[in-house]
């Protein structure tokens, strides 16, 4: 294996296909601040850039896992022996018609959200409450204020199996409640184009924003340690509400707490280290399958 990274690290550095470090901290970059290290971060520079590495990490079967801005990203204290592609330079953000962008998977949501609303725009004014980079919006499919991110997206750039650069429609992508086909695929989005329209008053996507983040201050734990909602919500109740009828409210495990603010938030209390926060949201899960029988879903990401 070491060999095989060793020739791929020269691969990267003899064609200047980006940056990298070895043996990379991984909680700098969850939101959580828990994570052990990895044997390369990477940041590919340009799409020619990961096309060309991504060829390369599959024609040589390396382990790698794809990193966006780590937002709903719970990772384990060990060391993962493989490369971590991070793709905050792939941030290209291109307006190709009066109501049309290219935004690309490095870009922050909510930097996106107000840059488009502060020209008028409606209808991306939900993603500015999204944490994270466009590529994890996408993924998850992650909405707010009964609005996804599907509902404004045409068509998403990926790499797929083969490292090919395609272009697939949005009936492609398999859109559901915080679900999309790329988690079951071996590709990598690269960005996607969304369709805006204009807001009949140029001033009222501003406006909403600002109700959004009032809202969001007043509901959510913003100011602790946190990697966003821990569940899905179900068919009949919200995941807040499951945790709080079975008496979670400010549970704590070591450094771990259940948010009093907002039960669905799992918060890094105190210096908590991954066992603490997994196995709170493990027996919150398991509670709520042997009271409710109601089988909760990770909206997080886990690297155990």
């Amino acid at each position: 294996g070491d060999i095989i990274i060793e020739n791929l690290i020269k691969y990267i550095k003899e064609n200047e296909l980006g940056t990298y470090i070895l043996n990379e901290d991984l909680s700098k970059y969850t939101s959580l601040k828990i994570g052990g290290s990895c044997k390369i971060m990477f940041f590919p520079k340009d799409i020619a850039s990961i096309k060309k590495v991504y060829k390369y990490i599959l024609d040589n079967n390396i382990p790698y896992f794809l990193i966006g801005s780590g937002t709903n990203l719970l990772i384990n204290e060990r060391y993962f022996d493989q490369i971590f592609i991070n793709l905050k330079d792939i941030n290209i953000f291109h307006k190709l018609s009066s109501n049309k962008y290219l935004i690309a998977s490095g870009c922050k949501s909510a930097k996106v959200a107000l840059e488009l609303s502060k020209n008028g725009y409606t209808g991306i004014e939900f993603l500015s409450v999204i944490p994270g980079s466009i590529g994890g919006a996408i993924y998850m499919n992650a909405g707010a204020y009964s609005s996804d991110i599907s509902k404004i997206i045409s068509h998403v750039l990926i790499l797929d199996e083969y490292a090919n650069l395609k272009l697939i429609d949005k009936e492609e992508c398999a859109f559901g409640y915080r679900s999309s086909i790329f988690q079951k695929e071996k590709w990598i989005i690269l960005g996607a184009i969304v369709t805006l329209r204009k807001s009949k008053y140029k001033d009222a996507p501003l406006s909403k924003i600002r109700y959004y983040a009032s809202n969001k201050r007043n509901t959510q734990p913003l100011d602790r340690k946190n990697a966003g909602s821990t569940f899905k919500n179900t068919n009949d109740l919200n995941a807040w509400q499951i945790v709080d009828i079975l008496g979670y409210r400010g549970k704590k495990l070591g450094g771990a707490k259940v948010s009093k603010k907002h039960t669905n938030f799992i918060i890094n209390d105190n210096n908590a280290t991954f066992s603490d926060i997994y196995n709170l949201s493990k027996q919150i899960q398991f509670d709520a399958k042997r009271v409710l029988d109601i089988n909760l879903e990770y909206e997080w990401e886990i690297l155990k």
